[in-house]
């Protein structure tokens, strides 16, 4: 039996993509925008800490605050939780356990009856993302049993590839933040 555990997690290759990436993104281009500024305008010391002021607050309002409210939203609502999925030697997934705050949950990829993707607008449109946040979503799926597991996009983010024969419900969300 193979084994596959994931969590959340900074130094993972989902953590790169949907935390640090971000982050660093934001940096370098605020970083080039007021080099840029300052070269063809020539600008004193006064007038470059305006620039850098005004450059860092339009990315904080238009960009790192949202960006920092779904990150937060995700990491607080699944604080050390943990998927494990087990795959036979023909690596066919046969079970998945979840782990949550001490709980555990075990079922089967049979035992799944919908699994909602709440996408941002473009993420739903599969068209240009112009935000950082708009490649944020989350999944709930929702066991036979009734039973509702979220899964956000910086603990799994395919979980629609591993379980390919289920029913998928894509909703969509302006601000893919989980409320519930």
């Amino acid at each position: 039996m193979i084994k596959k555990i994931h969590k959340i997690g900074l130094v993972n290759k989902i953590g790169f993509y949907f935390i640090l990436r971000p982050l660093l993104l934001i940096l370098i281009i605020d970083v080039s925008v007021v080099y840029l500024i300052s070269m063809v305008h020539s600008l004193d010391k006064e007038k470059a800490y305006i620039v850098i002021l005004g450059t860092i607050i339009f990315t904080a309002i238009f960009y790192l605050f949202p960006l920092l409210i779904l990150i937060l939203n995700y990491i607080i609502k699944n604080n050390k939780h943990q998927l494990v999925f087990n795959y036979n030697s023909n690596n066919e997934l046969i079970e998945i356990h979840y782990k949550k705050r001490g709980r555990k949950l075990s079922f089967k990829p049979n035992d799944i009856k919908v699994i909602e993707s709440n996408l941002s607008i473009t993420g739903y449109e599969n068209r240009y993302k112009w935000f950082f946040w708009d490649e944020y979503f989350y999944q709930k799926l929702i066991l036979n049993t009734g039973v509702e597991i979220f899964i956000p996009c910086i603990l799994f983010d395919n979980f629609n590839e591993v379980v390919a024969n289920k029913k998928h419900k894509k909703i969509r969300r302006s601000f893919p933040i989980y409320l519930g």
